[in-house]
């Protein structure tokens, strides 16, 4: 797979928007692609998964992702379903009726590769609503290796079966009064299994051995004080983080959850098991630091909690 979505040398990547067609069993199938102005060799990639009835476009700017993009230098991704629904139903499996979504993402990738490198270590997925319950399923479904992390809002599933082959790192975010996709469970049929039964369920698919919080915590930027939980000393540092905010609302949860996820994805992209914490930590400055980077403190709490469950 890694050598299917990796060019030999890198190609003519036009910077910023493009939109980019092809056709697979008999329908036309689009996805969007932006790249910053500099792109690093191999590019971190970032699929974005719109929710339902939210075309490519629309997920770009609700999510503000390009301003990241040309901040921090990683490729975006935008798929899109077959009438701006990603085929993903119950459990995260693929629904009976609709294409196959998780071809359609492999076909986009080896397109992708035809002109730059993806760095397995920062291929990842972000998707809110349904597209948190497809990148859920391309979790299990993509593969090996697979994505290096998954971001959902408002929409993580633990896909049963489960055909991952390997732990994934997890960050969710989920509203605690979510009026669409229960916090508890229960709502639409798709739906059914509660956030903390989904937690501990990758959780334990990742071999996590220790639990951390509820925290209430504070992050610069979120709609309502965040209660944060961390599941740690995981196989292959495949750490989970829920965020649950008290709102009463579905809708995207902001740039803080963006930049917290960042932060996470570099986090497990170093290398080696014995791998140094972000500079942030490093530096012994980071309470100087927090005032210029607003998800800091949040992030801070985090890695805490990884560092004491090593």
């Amino acid at each position: 797979m890694a050598s299917s979505f990796c060019a030999s040398s890198p190609g003519e990547l036009p910077a910023g928007l493009q939109q980019s067609t092809f056709f697979q069993n008999g329908f036309e199938r689009q996805f969007l692609t932006y790249y910053p102005s500099t792109l690093p060799w191999p590019a971190p990639v970032w699929l974005l998964a719109p929710g339902s009835d939210v075309d490519p476009a629309l997920m770009l700017e609700i999510t503000r992702l390009r301003r990241f993009a040309d901040l921090h230098g990683f490729a975006i991704v935008v798929l899109a379903g077959v009438n701006d629904y990603l085929n993903v139903g119950v459990a995260g499996r693929a629904q009976d009726t609709g294409e196959d979504d998780v071809a359609y993402t492999v076909s986009v990738l080896s397109l992708l590769g035809q002109h730059l490198c993806i760095d397995r270590a920062r291929f990842v997925c972000l998707g809110a609503s349904r597209g948190a319950r497809f990148c859920s399923r391309l979790a299990s479904e993509l593969p090996a290796p697979g994505l290096a992390a998954v971001g959902a809002w408002g929409g993580l599933r633990f896909p049963r079966p489960i055909n991952a082959t390997q732990p994934i790192p997890m960050m969710a975010w989920h509203d605690l009064r979510d009026p669409v996709n229960p916090y508890e469970g229960g709502g639409p049929a798709y739906w059914d299994e509660s956030m903390p039964s989904v937690f501990e369920a990758w959780a334990r698919f990742n071999g996590c051995t220790e639990q951390h919080g509820p925290t209430a915590v504070a992050p610069a930027g979120a709609p309502s004080r965040v209660e944060l939980q961390a599941w740690s000393g995981c196989q292959g540092r495949g750490e989970v983080v829920s965020l649950v905010t008290n709102t009463g609302s579905h809708r995207w949860t902001g740039d803080w959850a963006v930049d917290a996820f960042h932060e996470f994805v570099e986090y497990h992209a170093e290398s080696s098991e014995n791998a140094s914490m972000p500079w942030w930590l490093q530096t012994g400055q980071a309470e100087s630091q927090a005032a210029n980077f607003q998800p800091l403190s949040l992030m801070i709490a985090v890695f805490a909690i990884f560092r004491s469950g090593r």
